[in-house]
């Protein structure tokens, strides 16, 4: 087998030739097999002349063994020539010359990057340290009492916190008829819940039931409805009823609705306790690996194949489109173009390949005991931990995402130990809810 490569970067042309003795000794192989099988008119079974099946099935075979012999030739001399294709060949037979002793055929593929060494200098890390203390224990409750409170009708004014039911109706400047989307009836609104436009629930404070009110605002210019966007507007409101919020006490039945089935107070914080270490560890170990995964990067700004892009912004597109046609919506209205998922499909190639090379290069593996540690803590979130623990050791497919996730965080390990890290200790809460820009960007209602 004769092999000649030409590598552009990480474009590569080979060329392969195939012994022409070997492609027409299999061709008369297969013939010849085919005349003993076959059933033509005029012959008897197995008495078909090879000339007969050459004249009508000769191209085919022909066609078939060239097919199968290109496919092992071109996987030999990758091998051969030590290559690691990056995607499907585009193959194209040369202009065949019947005396030649070899039938050649060239192959147009991407190849991987060689790394010869990953960069790690000036990498610096930092390592974010926290614990859950009393108090946070004490704001997850005061969190649940809040998810279970219960509505009392009050005749006093309404204060921040309290609830109302309203109907309200929406003229935009210079308009008589209300727009679409900005009315309601028997409308539930939490006063301080930041729903609506800035001023729609302030301007309802002191307000008491069977009052009306007409409150004129102007809605944000980043409004999501560019057609309201910075317009003004005035709302003719009609207050029901003031409502005031009841918190559930924490008493034994309240207890024993979140799966405590003592219903004491010491075993329900504990059970708090858990899960709120387990969110924390799990938050601390997911923002640390991002930020090692996010330097990498930095420091290794490699060439990717292009075909390896296109498949995986391909894949992205489509798993947001399964997502909306998940939820019903229609495919039309999100008209997604792969060209938009690029630029995140580049990242993600690039990221796959360093921690592949950094894999291979060191001989990383998955530890059993932190296999069993994380199906442990994601079995620990279910009713029966023991059932699906069983579940995924069943079966080496079900451990596969796992043990992929265990080997990232080996590969996390492997840079931390390499790199410059400092350690910052944080609240749970400066953890958990990082503070955000808050974004006015609300709704009128859930037409608007």
């Amino acid at each position: 087998m004769q092999v000649s490569v030409e590598i552009n970067d990480l474009e590569c042309r080979m060329t392969v030739g195939v012994p022409r003795m070997r492609v027409d000794e299999e061709v008369q192989k297969r013939l010849v097999d085919l005349a003993r099988k076959s059933r033509i008119n005029g012959f008897r079974p197995g008495k078909v002349p090879v000339r007969v099946i050459q004249q009508r099935y000769g191209e085919q075979v022909r066609q078939e063994v060239l097919g199968e012999l290109t496919q092992e030739s071109f996987q030999n001399a990758v091998m051969q020539e030590q290559l690691r294709p990056a995607g499907m060949p585009s193959i194209e037979f040369d202009e065949e010359d019947n005396n030649a002793e070899h039938i050649s055929f060239t192959a147009a593929f991407e190849i991987y990057p060689e790394l010869a060494e990953i960069q790690l200098a000036g990498i610096s890390v930092e390592k974010v340290t926290a614990e859950v203390a009393e108090t946070d224990i004490d704001a997850m409750i005061s969190k649940l009492r809040e998810q279970r409170k219960g509505w009392e009708i009050v005749a006093r004014e309404a204060h921040e916190g309290d609830a109302l039911s309203i109907n309200f109706e929406g003229f935009l400047e210079g308009e008589e008829a209300s727009f679409n989307g900005g009315s309601a009836e028997n409308y539930f609104l939490e006063l301080g819940g930041g729903r609506l436009i800035e001023g729609f629930e302030t301007g309802l404070i002191g307000c008491q039931a069977n009052e009306q009110r007409t409150l004129n605002l102007v809605f944000p210019e980043n409004y999501q409805n560019d057609e309201l966007a910075g317009k003004a507007v005035r709302f003719e409101i009609t207050v029901h009823s003031v409502q005031e919020a009841k918190l559930p006490e924490v008493d034994a039945d309240f207890i024993k609705s979140f799966g405590v089935e003592a219903g004491e107070q010491e075993a329900f914080r504990a059970d708090i306790r858990d899960n709120l270490e387990r969110e924390l560890t799990d938050t601390l170990r997911g923002r640390l690996k991002q930020q090692v995964l996010d330097k990498l990067l930095e420091h290794n700004d490699i060439k990717v194949p292009k075909a390896l892009v296109e498949m995986d912004a391909k894949q992205l597109k489509e798993n947001v489109e399964a997502e909306f046609t998940n939820k019903g919506l229609d495919l039309a209205y999100l008209n997604l173009q792969t060209e938009l998922f690029i630029e995140r499909a580049s990242k993600r190639v690039k990221l796959g390949i360093l921690i592949a090379e950094i894999i291979k290069q060191n001989s990383l593996h998955p530890p059993a005991e932190k296999i069993r540690n994380m199906v442990e803590n994601v079995a620990a979130t279910y009713e029966e931990p023991e059932t699906v623990i069983a579940w995924f050791y069943s079966d080496p497919e079900h451990l596969k995402e796992i043990e992929a996730s265990v080997l990232e965080d080996e590969v996390v390990n492997w840079v931390l130990e390499r790199v410059t890290v400092t350690e910052t200790a944080r609240s749970f809460a400066e953890v958990i809810h990082p503070d955000v820009d808050a974004d006015n960007n609300t709704e009128v209602n859930a037409d608007a």
